[in-house]
């Protein structure tokens, strides 16, 4: 098992990358491999705005020594923005995608957005 990221920080901004490697055994016969990288994005542009992107992809691997191997890929990817209109009120949007490749017919993947506003209450202290 592996397991290691790096990150750099600022002020106004942050990027990390994650890396890991995992195995496991499902039988005698079969081992599971995952392999995953991954990368995150934060940016405050400036008193009242914000952007953010993530990705990432996930590669299994099953070998299994009595059957065939099967070998897949999971990618995603997101992204959001967001904006202070008062002390209590803000705004923004969010975007998402995810694939599945696999071994046979891939699944369809799926991409997904959303509007908001949020209203704070309580102290703003």
């Amino acid at each position: 098992m592996f397991d290691g990221s790096i990150c750099h920080s600022s002020e106004t901004e942050r990027l990390c990358g994650r890396i890991a490697r995992s195995s496991q055994s499902l039988s005698r016969a079969a081992l599971s491999n995952s392999s995953s990288v991954n990368v995150d994005w934060y940016k405050r542009l400036d008193d009242k705005q914000t952007v953010q992107l993530s990705t990432g992809v996930t590669r299994y691997v099953t070998d299994d020594q009595l059957t065939s191997n099967f070998k897949s890929h999971y990618f995603r990817i997101a992204a959001s923005y967001s904006r202070k209109i008062n002390g209590r009120l803000s705004g923004g949007a969010d975007v998402s995608g995810r694939w599945l490749r696999q071994n046979g017919p891939d699944p369809d993947g799926d991409l997904t957005g959303s509007l908001f506003l949020r209203y704070r209450l309580g102290d703003l202290g």
